[in-house]
């Protein structure tokens, strides 16, 4: 590279820096607990929450929904868990200076867990990424603004 564009794509970072919003967030792993709880089949890394008058699926419906669980963990003769792969969970920051730079791995699973008695789904744990991090950033005014999302 060139002395003229090394100036030039240091000038060009400065400018974004300076002009844009600058910040962090953290990426991690989180679990959410559903004790009533329906099924879909595009989307079975999260769970939909629904009213508790409706009852939970029993193990045919939600074998038409996500088809057959990767994993079956008997508890007793009654109880059973099974446990459906959703792909990984990303780990890491999150940099914004201008631009935003990720800095992540995928460190564990995702997953969905259904616990059963008998045959009727009692309740089921999902994993899945989240995130938490704020920014600094100009406005149309020339003021700074501020966004915040905290740690769940």
């Amino acid at each position: 590279m060139t002395h003229r564009a090394v100036s030039a794509a240091t000038i060009g970072f400065i400018s974004l820096v300076l002009s844009g919003c600058i910040g962090a967030g953290v990426v991690h792993p989180k679990e959410d607990r559903q004790t009533h709880f329906s099924v879909d089949s595009k989307f079975r890394s999260h769970l939909f929450g629904r009213q508790e008058t409706a009852p939970n699926p029993n193990k045919t419906e939600i074998t038409a929904a996500w088809g057959k669980p990767d994993k079956v963990i008997a508890q007793g003769t009654h109880t059973e868990i099974w446990r459906y792969s959703n792909g990984f969970n990303w780990h890491g920051v999150v940099l914004m200076i201008g631009i935003p730079i990720p800095l992540m791995l995928p460190l564990s699973r995702s997953y969905t867990e259904v616990y059963f008695a008998e045959d009727k789904a009692e309740w089921a744990l999902t994993s899945y990424g989240s995130w938490s991090g704020g920014c600094l950033c100009p406005d149309n005014e020339g003021s700074m603004r501020y966004g915040f999302r905290k740690l769940e």
